[in-house]
């Protein structure tokens, strides 16, 4: 739960809409120092947006933190340059992407993917609740806001201080639900302007696909085996 469903839900709350997707994020609480640690797996969450992509490179610290420590938002790409950027960035990190997570929408880039990165997950968003909207949305506020602890999901402090219009903070910040002729906020889809949309769905995939999955198992096994996963092999997932 995130604070905001378990007051919903579970205290039965009445909660003023927010125009805003993701109100809780602030730059202050959600950014961290972060550069790219070999050591540690990577993954790649990729919207491809009409020839206007986004790109996130995300790793997950030993506190089981996930940090966006990258991303490609220019506009005009055609896919086939796509490729290219993605599979020279993945280069240069020396290893290939524990994940991919991609839109369904494009399966032949995601086929391309999988041929390119044969050991790894390529998630093509195939179940009803990692295509839903609403799932995908809650699953990010559970982790950069969750009901217990501290936040889960954030970005590093070089993108947190980006500037470029279709950048990832301004996506975070930005990502707005429709307001009805009425001024009432529709809550069932998110407005896609073209221009913070494309970074925040990349980020939802990820997020609804790997991590709220790794991070429920994560909490399923320390309830049975305290901080010890014994499941757990350096460098492998445990999904």
């Amino acid at each position: 739960y995130s604070k905001r469903q378990w007051e919903q839900e579970v205290e039965a709350k009445i909660l003023r809409a927010s125009s805003a997707v993701w109100p809780e994020f602030q730059v202050e609480t959600h950014s961290r120092p972060w550069a790219y640690d070999p050591s540690l797996p990577y993954s790649v969450a990729v919207d491809f947006g009409y020839m206007c992509p986004h790109v996130l490179w995300l790793q997950q610290a030993t506190d089981g933190c996930w940090i966006v420590f990258d991303e490609f938002h220019e506009d005009q790409i055609p896919p086939l340059r796509l490729r290219q950027v993605i599979g020279d960035k993945c280069r240069k990190l020396g290893k290939d992407p524990e994940h991919i997570t991609g839109d369904r929408a494009a399966p032949q880039e995601l086929s391309y993917l999988s041929r390119e990165y044969p050991g790894t997950y390529v998630h093509r968003m195939r179940t009803k609740d990692e295509q839903s909207k609403r799932k995908q949305i809650e699953a990010v506020r559970t982790l950069l806001d969750p009901l217990d602890g501290l936040p889960r999901l954030m970005i590093s402090t070089k993108l947190a201080q980006a500037t470029g219009r279709r950048a990832l903070v301004k996506c975070l910040q930005n990502y707005r639900y429709r307001t009805r002729a009425n001024g009432e906020i529709d809550e069932s889809q998110p407005w896609k302007d073209q221009v913070h949309d494309h970074g925040a769905d990349a980020l939802a995939y990820h997020v609804a696909a790997v991590a709220a999955v790794d991070d429920m198992k994560a909490l399923n096994i320390r309830k049975h085996y305290g901080k010890r996963d014994p499941f757990r092999t350096p460098g492998r997932s445990r999904r």
